[in-house]
């Protein structure tokens, strides 16, 4: 039976490159999932352990443009095996460091691991994800790619939590020693995914100017109002998610396990919204912009029924159809950012786009803080609910933001990779 044409399928190397992908993201989860217990466990202060997993994210959202920057100037391929390569180092680091501190109370050094590990991915993370740029410059190939990206990462981290649990229960650097391999299978499959492939590299006279340059093509491919959208997005659904769950389980009596089913329920949403975008790869961009937009009006909705439900079927509910908007949206919105960067420019681009993901996550944080501090933890999650709606609404009402397409010449559907168009061949 033949393949149907433009999905990842037909991506030279796209299943290792997935494959690569889910083992990393795996690694990540079971090294920041055992990070945050042993955060836990040496101190008693209930801050200790959100601030050290925070301190991670801090220099991807500060320097995700210049370590884009520096993927393209080193080279994707060899920036990403590069970085799996330290990934392994720190993830056996990470082995000694679970052992010796759990209990210990020595939360600075946990901390400090916390912060390598995020500036290493200030550099990671951008480079995997220009890969994929690079791999499927054809926008019905990357938005399947994409959408399969998303399905893939979000089973990870569904696998990732219970693994966790059993292996800590086990030996509590298990998380740690599971993730050395991890990474390891990861840095093979992406070896063997960019055998072959030419390093397309760009460098000016230093890293701030190549850092401005991203800056200046993102603008004039279009791409500030999609990266403000996500900026937005993030902000509004990250903290009523991730910070009123546990309010809305204490004040409701709720079991761990109950908490833990609801958590599920957002992930598996997120598959299920991952691979719906998929279905959406032959539309034309400004018509998956527009759906991406749509998309927002049930998140806010389900946002809203989130913070205020009482009981866990109301809440398990919402936040699957949560999870599937916010992936489906998000899926999309990433394609297209693929689609339009130039090639050379793909490291910095995925950089920023990173940093506009996770600036989202301080302010939103902020804000639900402050107005559950004045008013409720449900007035704040409803608040935040309607700023959220009213931007999608706000952005549906002016077409220039979701109707134009990139100029001809600038993204890597005119400038095909020449081992893609081989293997096609």
């Amino acid at each position: 039976m033949a393949e149907q044409a433009g999905t990842w399928r037909q991506v030279d190397r796209a299943g290792s490159y997935l494959a690569a992908l889910g083992a990393d993201t795996a690694s990540t989860y079971l090294v920041y999932f055992g990070l945050a217990w042993i955060a836990a466990s040496a101190s008693s202060q209930v801050w200790v352990a959100p601030v050290v997993l925070g301190l991670e994210t801090v220099p991807k959202m500060l320097l995700g443009l210049f370590g884009g920057a520096l993927a393209d100037r080193w080279g994707v391929w060899r920036t990403g095996r590069y970085t799996l390569a330290a990934r392994v180092v720190l993830a056996a680091a990470a082995v000694p460091v679970f052992a010796l501190l759990a209990g210990s109370g020595q939360i600075v050094a946990l901390m400090l691991l916390a912060l390598v590990l995020g500036l290493l991915d200030a550099i990671h993370e951008p480079a995997l994800d220009a890969a994929a740029g690079l791999m499927a410059p054809r926008d019905d190939e990357q938005t399947s790619l994409t959408g399969m990206a998303g399905v893939v990462m979000q089973t990870a981290e569904v696998l990732a939590g219970p693994v966790v649990g059993l292996l800590i229960a086990w030996w509590v650097g298990g998380p740690a020693a599971v993730a050395v391999g991890l990474v390891f299978v990861a840095l093979v499959l992406f070896g063997r995914v960019s055998k072959g492939r030419p390093e397309e590299r760009d460098s000016s006279e230093g890293l701030w100017s190549d850092a401005i340059a991203g800056l200046g093509v993102a603008r004039s491919v279009g791409l500030m109002p999609i990266l403000g959208l996500l900026t937005v997005a993030n902000s509004a659904a990250t903290a009523p998610l991730v910070g009123a769950l546990p309010v809305i389980a204490r004040t409701h009596h709720w079991t761990a396990e109950t908490f833990g089913f609801v958590a599920v329920a957002f992930a598996l949403g997120a598959i299920g919204g991952a691979y719906l975008a998929t279905l959406l790869k032959d539309w034309p961009m400004p018509r998956k912009t527009l759906a991406a937009l749509v998309a927002l009006i049930p998140a806010a909705g389900s946002l809203a029924l989130f913070s205020v439900a009482g009981t866990p079927v109301l809440v398990f509910i919402a936040a699957a159809v949560m999870g599937v908007a916010c992936q489906f949206a998000g899926r999309l919105l990433f394609a297209q950012i693929r689609s339009r960067s130039p090639r050379r420019f793909l490291g910095r681009v995925m950089g920023l786009t990173q940093a506009a993901v996770y600036v989202g996550i301080p302010i939103g944080y902020g804000a639900y803080a402050a107005l559950a501090a004045v008013f409720s933890p449900p007035v704040a999650g409803v608040t935040l609910a309607v700023v959220l709606m009213l931007f999608a609404l706000f952005c549906l009402s002016r077409p220039r933001l979701w109707a134009a397409t990139p100029d001809a010449g600038l993204g890597g559907v005119d400038e095909p990779d020449p081992s893609n168009v081989e293997a096609q061949q």
